[in-house]
């Protein structure tokens, strides 16, 4: 963001280098769009983690615990709720890719389908996922919690 002098707050850093490289004015323009646009990604990211783990507590899922598989079609339909344009298998991958939400990743074709893994801060490294889906209502309850 340009603040009122001219300047963002690396003043520093353009006056020594956007100076050497041409229209200092311009370039300051471009840098606080693109700086907009990735807040923008943030307040986007922000929005789809809070879906994601409102939808796992639905599933009894404890979100900075657990270690869960949630399949296309079923992250889809999360998605779907906050984002109706984003929210079909063929288009959510692409989407969730471009947020680089820590808890979040892809899942290789070759574990059983398409889909992702969600996995909280706090969980044990040594926890396997457990499948999570639009047909099982309470994939995260422990034997002991039933």
């Amino acid at each position: 963001m340009i603040e009122k002098n001219g300047h963002s707050r690396w003043a520093a850093w353009e006056f020594t280098v956007l100076s050497k490289v041409g229209d200092r004015l311009t370039l300051q323009k471009i840098i606080a769009e693109r700086s907009a646009e990735a807040d923008g990604d943030q307040d986007e990211a922000m929005l789809v983690i809070e879906q994601l783990r409102n939808r796992l507590k639905v599933y009894k899922c404890q979100p900075d615990e657990c270690y869960v598989y949630i399949p296309s079609t079923t992250i889809a339909e999360w998605i779907r709720d906050i984002r109706p344009d984003k929210g079909f298998p063929n288009k959510v991958s692409s989407y969730l890719t471009t947020l680089g939400i820590p808890e979040l990743r892809k899942a290789k074709r070759s574990s059983g389908g398409c889909g992702w893994y969600w996995r909280g801060a706090r969980c044990p490294t040594e926890a396997k996922p457990t499948p999570v889906s639009l047909h099982n209502s309470a994939p995260c309850l422990r034997a002991d919690d039933k």
